[in-house]
């Protein structure tokens, strides 16, 4: 009569290696899975990145725009005051305005860029 309890070597090295693998696969199964959560908000904060980089480098270039406006308006209401509506003061004091926000726009976004807080 054959023994149920005795044990057999090879089943047993077998029964071992099948629960090791089992253990690696269940391991790499969750690694993966850990990795490729990981990978989304990664991606999304890069995204967002470059779109606040894109924001950045168009707020600059308003800055500069607004600025060569202001000069131009400077000039003219220097050379030909009370010729042109260009030079009357409230529209230099809108560009001012709006040149400042964007100001204070970019520079929120540049410390947030960076971690800072004011």
């Amino acid at each position: 009569m054959p023994q149920e309890n005795s044990s057999d070597p090879t089943n047993d090295a077998r029964a071992s290696t099948m629960v090791q693998d089992d253990d690696a696969t269940s391991t790499a199964d969750a690694t993966q899975s850990t990795t490729s959560s990981l990978r989304k908000p990664m991606r999304r904060n890069a995204e967002a990145r470059e779109e606040q980089e894109e924001r950045i480098t168009q707020l600059q270039a308003s800055v500069n725009s607004l600025d060569t406006q202001l000069k131009i308006m400077y000039r003219l209401k220097e050379c030909c005051p009370g010729q042109a509506s260009v030079t009357d003061d409230e529209v230099i004091a809108s560009r001012k305005r709006k040149r400042d926000r964007v100001l204070r726009e970019l520079k929120e976004l540049t410390e947030a860029g960076t971690g800072r807080q004011t």
